[in-house]
């Protein structure tokens, strides 16, 4: 299986996860749309429309259709980052989170960096399409591989590094 595939199977997941949540619990979903300046017309539109959308890409994204549903991704990511950093104006760095069901407040920064990794799933999706299957069999082909691992290991662990600082010095 090639990393695009992979990387669509997780989108899958996610969104599924995230639609399935917020249909099973409407009202917690509901709720946290006005911590986002959501409401009335708008929010009910809102509190129908993302879990439909989240469930098609699920639904593309198995179903052979996957760069479309990558695009889809990177559109509700854009989305979910651009209301999280406005809502950040009016409400400050903790934010209600209802994305997989629950109603419990974040700090923004942690939903922006899973909305990045998301959207770096989407990105591998759309441009796997694009690049041939590495071999990992010959040396010289293997390398670029083993490097950008290495790199998206590193990438993992300063990020790692850095949310922690950020716990630590809130609780301080």
């Amino acid at each position: 299986m090639t990393a695009s595939a992979l990387a669509s199977y997780a989108l899958a997941l996610t969104f599924a996860w995230a639609a399935v949540a917020k249909a099973v619990r409407p009202s917690a979903w509901s709720s946290s749309l006005s911590g986002y300046g959501f409401s009335g017309s708008l929010a009910r539109v809102v509190a129908v429309a993302v879990p439909g959308v989240e469930a098609g890409v699920a639904v593309l994204s198995v179903a052979g259709l996957r760069s479309i549903g990558a695009a889809l991704a990177l559109a509700l990511l854009s989305g979910f980052s651009f209301a999280i950093l406005q809502a950040t104006r009016t409400r400050g760095s903790r934010l209600p989170c209802g994305c997989f069901g629950g109603t419990k407040e974040r700090d923004f920064r942690l939903m922006l960096l899973r909305n990045a990794l998301l959207a770096v799933l989407a990105a591998v999706v759309l441009v796997g399409r694009q690049v041939r299957p590495v071999s990992v069999h010959g040396t010289v082909e293997g390398v670029p591989l083993v490097l950008s691992v290495a790199g998206a290991a590193v990438i993992c662990w300063t990020l790692w590094q850095v949310v922690s600082s950020l716990r630590g010095r809130r609780n301080s």
